[in-house]
């Protein structure tokens, strides 16, 4: 009986040593609860209605899986374990301080994409985040879920189908057109960018969302310009240069965004015309990030800062509305400058190991420049792109 025991543990071993030997089955482990990840953070999106009991279990699975495929199956430089160790320890600190994981949740799955080709974390993101639409879509249609259809200004209909908010739905398929663009890249043809015109014509017609609907035409425009056969323009010393000073720029534009919406929030004066048309032009968010200001100050690793939207009911908060869209606001004053920093790290890296993929760079300057106005940018419902930055180069 001994001796079967020993030869059954001994066997088990060897299964196990040659299991953590393959780089592939870490891979095929993490993209699984990358999957995971994706369709449980959208469907926190939608109208579905499960018991948190299962978000929690989903949370703590996919924790388990992405740390043990770290451990087991990364190996890192120094310099690596270092930055790994920072990002870490911050994050856990974000979550003594202010009690928000999320930035923990964000960091471990960010670490975790380490020599996981790229190509296919888009994928799993794209397969994930179109299945949970499309059910929520259907379910809408069904009665199954609430269909919520907010009105504007009395007459325009701002249709969420089957999601918490019209804003949702439009940046989910915002991030998806980003995706499939960055999917198919050398492929991608004049019929593709007429497509991305018309999903952004259909979004603000039944949405009424105009940053989402805005970014995606930038999005097209961007896409286009990388296609643009070459010609006697495209190699021109002027067209060259420009094109050399956009690129080397892309990298500075989060903190450029952060300086420009920190200054107009802080300075905010209703009195004043000019602040007054252009809040009026960002949907009041000059008026609540000044609020924002003046409620939080500056903290190193967050603080608890109360928000309420008006997603996920037709009851409207009126005075009680409160909720900063700016992703670099919501940053800085959730969860503390320190992170906020460490964010713009990223940023620079990703420019820098992408810099060659044009590609990448055009979808994620569109992306940053979205959140000057959206709060999505490392909430991974929406955005997988800062997932590049320890990821293997596609092909």
């Amino acid at each position: 009986m001994v001796a079967f025991i020993d030869e059954t543990y001994n066997c088990m071993k060897k299964q196990i040593i040659s299991f953590s030997l393959d780089q592939e089955n870490g891979k095929r482990l993490f993209l699984t609860a990358l999957l995971i990840q994706f369709i449980f953070s959208c469907l926190k999106t939608t109208m579905f209605d499960f018991p948190n009991i299962i978000f929690t279990l989903g949370k703590w699975l996919v924790l388990f899986i992405v740390t043990f495929k770290i451990i087991v199956f990364d190996k890192y430089t120094a310099r690596q374990l270092l930055f790994n160790s920072v990002l870490l320890f911050v994050s856990v600190l974000i979550v003594v301080s202010s009690k928000y994981q999320e930035p923990l949740i964000f960091c471990v799955i960010l670490l975790g994409c380490k020599d996981v080709e790229f190509n296919k974390i888009i994928k799993v993101y794209s397969i994930a985040t179109l299945a949970v639409l499309l059910a929520a879509f259907v379910a809408s249609r069904l009665d199954i879920i609430v269909d919520l259809v907010y009105i504007r200004d009395y007459v325009i209909e701002r249709n969420s189908f089957g999601t918490i908010y019209p804003t949702d739905f439009a940046a989910h398929i915002f991030f998806l057109l980003c995706a499939a663009y960055y999917l198919i890249k050398e492929s991608i043809q004049k019929v593709h960018l007429l497509a991305g015109i018309i999903i952004s014509a259909l979004v603000y017609i039944y949405c009424d969302t105009r940053l989402d609907s805005i970014t995606m035409v930038l999005l097209v425009i961007g896409i286009g310009l990388v296609q643009m056969p070459v010609t006697v323009f495209s190699t021109h010393k002027i067209y060259l240069r420009l094109k050399q000073c956009i690129i080397s720029n892309i990298p500075y534009i989060p903190v450029t965004g952060f300086l420009f919406m920190y200054v107009m929030s802080y300075f905010f004066q209703p009195s004043i015309t000019f602040f007054r048309l252009f809040d009026k032009l960002l949907s009041g968010r000059l008026k609540l990030g000044n609020k924002a200001l003046e409620d939080y100050g500056l903290t190193l690793f967050g603080q608890q800062v109360a928000m309420n939207g008006n997603g996920g009911s037709l009851v409207s908060l009126g005075g009680n509305y409160f909720f900063v869209d700016c992703s670099y606001l919501l940053v800085y004053l959730r969860y503390g400058i320190v992170f906020l920093l460490l964010i713009f790290m990223i940023h620079y890296w990703c420019c820098k190991n992408f810099k060659s993929d044009l590609y990448y760079l055009v979808i994620l300057t569109v992306i940053v420049v979205n959140c000057i106005v959206a709060h999505h940018m490392i909430d991974l419902a929406y955005n997988p792109f800062y997932l590049a930055l320890l990821a293997k180069k596609s092909g």
